[in-house]
């Protein structure tokens, strides 16, 4: 984690993640301050109470990190990364505060997945989390890389089709498209949308999130008749949907 500024929330909220002996002391507040006072006796680390940061000089951290194993190391970045992606909220405006708070540990946890190549579904929601805060935020260029790592690493695990991989290619052409890069929006855009449309229907709202994106993303390209088809195609896509829930046996045979 980045070293200077620790959110004490990372400890609190990201608890279940930490391991059997840390774990319980974070999740209690008297037994966290009790552990934090001895801690500070020997200046191993530095606290502001008000702010409730904690800060490791660099030399005590390279002194802990010589000290582990590879193992051990790889076992900590682990939990970093799982207890950062608990600690961080959905980005929505009351919640920004708390965003930008962790945002350094975030983006020091993106370091680590890269390093020690990790793929479980908490490294990859931490990365798209951490990029659609920053895309909010208008940091366009420390958002992409976010992205990109969660499509390439949710592709591998998960496959091409998944609805989880539309959801961040929609993500990485809405940044595109904030930009002005409208040629890399387009394909990632119908991509998307054609994922979801197979694996959702076309009425699910994530459906109608990435369909309503791809109709502006024309509109920003004059391109008026292409928009106008989309959503003729869509409503055509649902009308047929409820046609066969109505009358199954309309159903082609498999």
């Amino acid at each position: 984690m980045y070293p200077d500024g620790i959110p004490e929330e990372v400890f609190s909220k990201g608890a279940p993640e930490l391991g059997a002996v840390l774990a319980p002391v974070a999740s209690n507040t008297l037994a966290w301050n009790d552990a934090l006072s001895e801690i500070l006796k020997y200046s191993l680390l530095r606290r502001d109470p008000h702010a409730r940061i904690l800060g490791i000089h660099h030399l005590v951290k390279a002194v802990l990190k010589q000290g582990m194993d590879e193992a051990t190391q790889r076992l900590w970045a682990e939990r970093a990364v799982r207890a950062v992606d608990l600690a961080l909220p959905n980005s929505e405006f009351s919640t920004w505060a708390l965003c930008e708070r962790l945002l350094p540990q975030a983006q020091a946890c993106a370091e680590l997945i890269s390093q020690w190549n990790f793929e479980f579904p908490e490294a990859t929601r931490l990365l798209n989390d951490a990029g659609l805060y920053l895309h909010e935020r208008g940091r366009y260029t420390d958002a992409e890389p976010l992205y990109e790592r969660a499509v390439a690493i949710r592709e591998k695990t998960l496959g091409a089709e998944h609805p989880d991989v539309a959801n961040s290619l929609n993500n990485m052409a809405a940044l595109y498209s904030k930009q002005g890069q409208y040629a890399k929006a387009e394909p990632l855009f119908e991509r998307a949308l054609a994922i979801l449309e197979r694996a959702l229907g076309p009425e699910h709202p994530n459906v109608m999130t990435c369909l309503g994106n791809h109709v502006i993303l024309l509109l920003k390209m004059w391109r008026w008749k292409e928009a106008a088809q989309v959503i003729i195609r869509s409503r055509a896509s649902i009308r047929a949907k409820r046609r066969l829930i109505r009358n199954p046996g309309d159903e082609p045979g498999r």
